[in-house]
C-alpha cells in the first residue's frame, strides 16, 4: 500500500491516466463555475488611491541619516553601492 506513495518513474500509461484525471477535474470545476450564480457583487472595484503615494525629498536626494543606517545594516557594500546576490535569501 505505501509503495504507491513513494517516488517512482512515471510510465507513459500513468501519464495518460493522470492527464485524464486532471481533465476530468478541470471539466467538472468548469461546469460548476458556469452554473454558479456569482452576481455583480463579486467583481472587485479598482480604487485609484489604493496604493501609497511616492514622496520625494525636497532636495531630490537621499537623507544622509537614512543612507547611513541602510549602509550600516548591509552585510556587503562598496563605497556607493550595496552588494547583494539575487535570491540569496531563499
Amino acid at each position: 500500500m505505501t509503495e504507491n506513495f513513494l517516488w517512482h518513474k512515471v510510465s507513459d500509461e500513468e501519464i495518460g491516466k493522470i492527464r485524464l484525471q486532471a481533465k476530468k477535474i478541470m471539466d467538472n470545476f468548469s461546469e460548476k463555475l458556469n452554473s454558479a450564480d456569482l452576481g455583480e457583487d463579486i467583481l472587485a472595484e479598482v480604487k485609484p488611491n489604493l496604493f501609497r503615494q511616492e514622496k520625494k525629498s525636497e532636495s531630490g536626494k537621499c537623507d544622509a541619516e537614512f543612507r547611513k543606517k541602510i549602509f550600516a545594516n548591509a552585510p556587503e557594500k562598496n563605497e556607493d553601492f550595496i552588494l547583494a546576490e539575487r535570491g540569496n535569501w531563499k
